[in-house]
């Protein structure tokens, strides 16, 4: 037999209204607001529901005056909020403890967007097919060089970014940190050499045996990118190697599911 469920209805639906301005605070009509995704309370805390950024099926259009607002939504319901408009960096709202509830008025504020382009070179010579990521604040862009070695990444909003790149095997390039960008700042010449770079390399063991930890995580932390580390994965003897750009690092492990991270000490 087929198990039951049941649904309950009540309260009153919640309403949430705003209105999308641009960076002069002026109202900026057009504008396409989401919902991109839903909390509710459940069992002492809240359960999220994913709509997502791109096809999230509750979406509108700000109106002459930038007014917008969504009905028919569960009560005591938290929403995340999106926006775009033509020209302007993409709107994601804050943390999920910063999201609207019902009745809250709503300011969506649209900003010019920003820009960075460069080229990732080898021995001055360019480098196709190379992936660049610019990490803002909670959130990441990113682009990939063409045939002339060249990127783009558009659509930033104001903050300040650390660019990086994922090289090629066997090589390594320091990142850009400290990158500000105001609102419409286009930042070019963001370049990137490509190095041999530094390769730590080492042996993953179990405690207590000393038998290899096959498929271990290991994390390799530079000073100049702190949270983003550069993976690798020992391997059957557990041996592992990972190259990076010049400079110190720290050093952690993850092995088996639910493994929590070791910080360790290269030796």
């Amino acid at each position: 037999p087929k198990d039951e469920a049941q649904i309950k209805l009540g309260g009153e639906p919640a309403r949430f209204s705003g209105i999308v301005v641009d960076a002069q605070g002026q109202p900026l009509a057009g504008a396409e607001v989401l919902v991109h995704a839903i909390s509710l309370p459940h069992d002492g805390g809240r359960i999220f529901f994913r709509l997502g950024h791109v096809h999230s099926p509750l979406r509108t259009q700000s109106e002459h005056e930038g007014g917008f607002q969504f009905e028919g939504l569960p009560p005591e319901a938290k929403i995340g909020i999106g926006a775009r408009s033509e020209g302007c960096a993409a709107y994601r709202g804050g943390d999920s403890d910063q999201w609207p509830r019902p009745g809250d008025g709503l300011v969506i504020t649209m900003y010019p967007e920003a820009a960075v382009a460069g080229r990732v070179l080898l021995d001055g010579e360019p480098v196709t097919g190379v992936t660049v990521l610019a990490h803002g604040q909670g959130h990441v862009s990113w682009g990939e060089t063409g045939e002339d070695g060249g990127y783009a990444i558009a659509g930033l909003r104001p903050d300040t970014y650390i660019v990086r790149i994922v090289p090629p095997d066997d090589c390594a390039a320091a990142a850009r940190t400290g990158l500000k960008l105001e609102p419409g700042q286009h930042a070019t010449d963001i370049d990137f050499e490509l190095i041999e770079g530094a390769v730590v390399e080492g042996r993953a063991t179990m405690a207590g045996t000393g038998e290899p930890a096959a498929g271990a995580h290991i994390g390799a932390v530079h000073e100049a990118l702190p949270g983003l580390p550069h993976w690798a994965d020992a391997d059957e003897q557990g041996h592992y190697r990972v190259r990076l750009a010049p400079g110190r690092i720290k050093l952690y492990c993850y092995h088996g599911a639910g493994d929590s991270a070791k910080q360790c000490e290269p030796k």
